[in-house]
């Protein structure tokens, strides 16, 4: 634990996905989005193809992790019950 760690945290491994369309103006040949971020993903090396239809391509953009701190319920919380 390093000092910047707090008690209690929960951290939760996490894939990536990131969707990649043709782009929308003459300057960008590609338009990227997150589109989804998953618990339990394939064991798959990053930038790995998931789907290729109609010109969107979904890849498994890496991993990385979620931490969750009992200190910040009270936000995660509010977060959770706010209209979008």
């Amino acid at each position: 634990m390093t000092g910047l760690e707090v008690p209690n945290s929960v951290r939760i491994p996490v894939a990536v996905l990131v969707e990649r369309r043709p782009g929308a103006t003459p300057w960008a040949e590609w338009s990227w989005r997150a589109v989804e971020v998953l618990e339990d993903a394939p064991d798959l090396p990053p930038w790995t193809v998931l789907r290729e239809e109609a010109g969107h391509t979904l890849f498994l953009a890496g991993w990385t992790e979620v931490a969750l701190h009992p200190t910040d319920t009270a936000n995660y919380r509010e977060n959770l019950q706010a209209d979008p």
